[in-house]
């Protein structure tokens, strides 16, 4: 999770923070980063912001010092989040070019990626971990695929040109959203399921 007001300070917790000892070995063999963002341009402040949108960045993609962060924001609208995404993409690039022996920082790109668009305006958050979950099961999947075409043990995903968006995220539909929504009341607020499932009804019909 990150806000837009504290970024560059929240990335350099990922690293230095006396929580997150591990984090920086971690960081360090990624082959897949993900992030919750939003725009909240406070970091003191717990609620705030109005949006939220996911982020991506694949080792692989790191080529001839590029860092490519996928920016997936299920609003529809280019400019809401774009600020939260390249702040957050500057932020991360710099502190993993700091624990990646060999990888030169020239610059940063931010690409916008197909997404599909959330089903009402309070969904964004949910919607924006769908995409997430998606694109850890599309990565999973990659990564079984080519160690099982090279009869190897799994092995990172290879890309070339662009970032595409996978089928796994642009398959994210209101059904997949709204099942997120009720697996966390079961766990946390069953009280609300009765609620849930009357919307889901009215969603469908």
């Amino acid at each position: 999770l990150g806000k837009l007001g504290g970024y560059d300070q929240q990335c350099e917790a990922l690293l230095n923070g006396p929580q997150c000892a591990g984090m920086r070995g971690r960081l360090k063999e990624a082959e897949l980063v993900l992030a919750l963002i939003n725009d909240n341009d406070d970091a003191d402040v717990a609620l705030g912001g109005g949006h939220w949108s996911a982020a991506a960045w694949r080792r692989s993609s790191w080529r001839d010092g590029i860092f490519i962060l996928e920016h997936y924001d299920p609003s529809g609208d280019i400019e809401i989040n774009a600020d939260a995404a390249g702040l957050f993409g500057a932020s991360i690039a710099e502190r993993l070019s700091e624990v990646s022996s060999g990888a030169d920082l020239e610059r940063t790109e931010i690409w916008r990626m197909r997404a599909p668009l959330q089903h009402d305006r309070a969904s964004c958050g949910l919607t924006s971990i769908a995409f997430l979950q998606a694109l850890v099961d599309d990565h999973r999947q990659a990564r079984r695929a080519t160690s099982h075409n090279l009869g190897l043990a799994e092995t990172p995903p290879r890309w070339s040109g662009p970032p595409r968006t996978p089928d796994r995220v642009l398959n994210v539909d209101w059904a997949a959203v709204e099942a997120l929504r009720r697996r966390a009341a079961e766990a946390l607020a069953p009280e609300l399921l009765g609620e849930i499932q009357n919307y889901c009804e009215q969603l469908a019909t």
